[in-house]
């Protein structure tokens, strides 16, 4: 009732911002093959940069191997399988990096993202969870435009909202070795068809498939201050500040081939006190080919724990058996994602619990509570795992860690540093 009573108040306008506009920076390179180095670069410094509203567009076409049987469609997050390796760069020093993207940005997606934001994330190579082997008009006539925001591939442009001043930025992406990752195969309803699809040889020739990007864009955010702002950006510059660079990264660490057994021990790696781990997302993959799906598999997990040191995460067993669809602990943990890193009170989950069990079982683990042992020292990560039946044989655990990353640069002089 008290906002009805304010009578003498005035709306308020943001008048900061005299204008916003994008533009685009291409590369320098003449191809974009497989294992090349793309390298993308900001060189105006007297701009204002928005980099967290920033993105990719990449524009390329699929060439099916002449004799394949079935539809080639786009795999889910598509576009994010095309590259190794995702590297941010302020004035040559680098900022964050992302290795084996495709599997990273899929576990981080399921994650973070509701099924509202498929539509946004369309054009960016994401499908609805029913829709896997559905291009929904992403291609037309086998070529395609791809948008992707840059706040679905690395950290530092998810969690650093803010503007950079009087800097070189410089994005690289490395290809990867192979294309097949990218595409899937989809049997047509003859049955007769369905059964050359499954052969050997046509697998093979799917293998072949490359998909050709004939252009990569880096589109970034601009803006002009008004005279008032821009006079307190350049007293900043000018004072020769060190301004905070600070932000969540995305650090993943695999393990190839998993012994088979019914229980495992994962020494993952150490981390610095600076770089505390807060959250941990681990899959399993049990077919090379899953991943290039999207799907990953629970392999009968009845307990996971991490170990910071010596502290345990989560302290209680959870004791699942998915065979008998007892796995609610695991999905409250995955579905609770959202609030604990987010803050979102009314969280909203891409994969419902079935789809969870089916194509996207994702174990989260939360450790951003932590005690001043933790805090003070460095941190050995060590996961345990408890299975009710022997590893399957060629099956990968992929762990994305979610640690802390503080760094800060001086406007003036150019210098970045890690803290």
């Amino acid at each position: 009732m008290t906002e009805y009573l304010q009578v003498l108040e005035k709306s308020s306008q943001d008048d900061n911002v005299k204008r916003e506009y994008y533009l685009e920076h291409q590369s320098y390179n003449n191809s974009y093959g497989n294992n090349d180095e793309i390298r993308i670069e900001l060189r105006n410094k007297e701009k204002f940069t928005i980099p967290c509203e920033s993105y990719l567009q990449i524009e390329g076409s699929i060439a099916k191997p002449t004799g394949a049987v079935g539809n080639i469609v786009m795999n889910q997050n598509c576009m994010m399988n095309l590259f190794d390796e995702i590297r941010f760069e302020i004035n040559n020093k680098e900022i964050d990096k992302v290795k084996n993207v495709g599997v990273t940005t899929a576990m981080k997606g399921y994650c973070s993202f509701t099924p509202n934001d498929v539509v946004r994330l369309h054009p960016a190579g994401w499908k609805n969870v029913n829709k896997l082997y559905d291009d929904g008009n992403f291609m037309d006539h086998s070529e395609f435009v791809a948008h992707c925001p840059l706040s679905m591939c690395m950290g530092f442009f998810e969690r650093y909202r803010r503007t950079l001043i009087n800097c070189k930025q410089t994005l690289i992406l490395i290809r990867s070795n192979t294309d097949h990752c990218a595409v899937a195969l989809v049997p047509a309803k003859d049955e007769a068809e369905k059964a050359s699809v499954l052969t050997a040889e046509n697998i093979a020739l799917i293998r072949q498939t490359k998909v050709n990007i004939t252009k990569i864009k880096w589109v970034v955010k601009y803006f002009e201050p008004n005279v008032k702002t821009e006079l307190g950006l350049m007293r900043i510059l000018d004072n020769k500040k060190w301004l905070p660079l600070e932000f969540q990264h995305w650090d993943t660490a695999v393990y190839p081939l998993v012994p088979q057994t019914t229980t495992h021990t994962w020494p993952v790696r150490t981390f610095s006190g600076v770089e505390k781990p807060r959250y941990l997302l681990v899959a399993m993959v049990t077919d090379a080919n899953k991943r290039v799906h999207g799907e990953f598999n629970h392999c009968f997990q009845r307990n996971i724990k991490a170990y910071l040191n010596a502290d345990e995460y989560p302290y209680e067993n959870q004791n699942a058996d998915f065979d008998k669809g007892k796995f609610s602990t695991f999905y409250n943990s995955y579905a609770q994602f959202q609030t604990m890193y987010y803050g979102e009170m009314n969280s909203y989950p891409f994969l419902d619990r079935i789809s969870y069990k089916k194509i996207g079982p994702i174990f989260v683990i939360d450790c951003s509570k932590q005690n001043d042992t933790v805090k003070s020292s460095t941190v050995d990560l060590r996961i345990d795992f408890e299975y009710a039946e022997q590893f399957p044989t060629k099956t990968s655990l992929y762990c994305v860690i979610i640690h802390d990353c503080q760094m800060e640069y001086n406007a003036f002089t150019g210098e970045v540093r890690k803290l």
